[in-house]
């Protein structure tokens, strides 16, 4: 439903359960076979309304798509009484939150929603994780930038230290020189990093 390197975001808080009720695509996509077209709409329609609906993540397709452009979703999903009942369509709530931030998202969500008898503990607990969050970017930053020094040659201030460190990345090498080179290609793509020479070279 998403590329390796952007989140995916969860969407409709629910203030019964007191979470979210799934992500964005998944949520786009269920609203669109309640629409009643399932027996019109091919797979491919489906894909591009869905695609289109979700502006939080790419939406990508796998598998044989040999069938796409001709096989109806009704070919793959029942027509049921509760479906028929649901055909008129509906727009999402504009609630939504990346996946790494749900923690938190949740907890402002409560804390909205909270009782004035649970304020204090939803308060302290957030507070809790944005300490954390904030202690880790603090403790990671210095190494980005010392890093980024040795490795590429180059210098960063906080902010962009902070935006390094959170970038997702596809990581698929395994070489511990071409990860490295890898992640610095992939943060500062104007820059190259050279493979240290060999123990045996003289």
């Amino acid at each position: 439903t998403h590329t390796h390197t952007i989140a995916t975001h969860a969407c409709c808080y629910d203030s019964r359960v007191r979470t979210y009720l799934g992500d964005c695509f998944s949520n786009h996509w269920m609203e669109d076979a309640d629409t009643g077209l399932i027996h019109t709409e091919t797979l491919q329609q489906q894909w591009a309304r869905v695609r289109n609906a979700t502006n939080t993540s790419v939406v990508c397709q796998y598998g044989d798509l040999s069938f796409a452009n001709s096989t109806p979703v009704a070919s793959f999903i029942a027509e049921g009484p509760a479906r028929q009942a649901a055909h008129k369509a509906r727009s999402l709530p504009s609630d939504a939150v990346a996946s790494r931030d749900i923690v938190i998202g949740t907890l402002r969500q409560r804390l909205a929603h909270a009782l004035p008898s649970e304020r204090a503990a939803l308060e302290a607990a957030l507070a809790g994780e944005l300490a954390a969050r904030q202690h880790i970017d603090h403790i990671f930053a210095p190494l980005v930038k010392a890093s980024l020094a040795i490795i590429a040659n180059t210098s960063c201030n906080q902010s962009e230290c902070y935006q390094v460190m959170k970038q997702r990345m596809y990581l698929s090498v395994n070489d511990c020189h071409s990860f490295k080179r890898h992640i610095i290609s992939h943060t500062h793509p104007c820059l190259t990093c050279a493979r240290p020479p060999s123990p045996d070279t003289p």
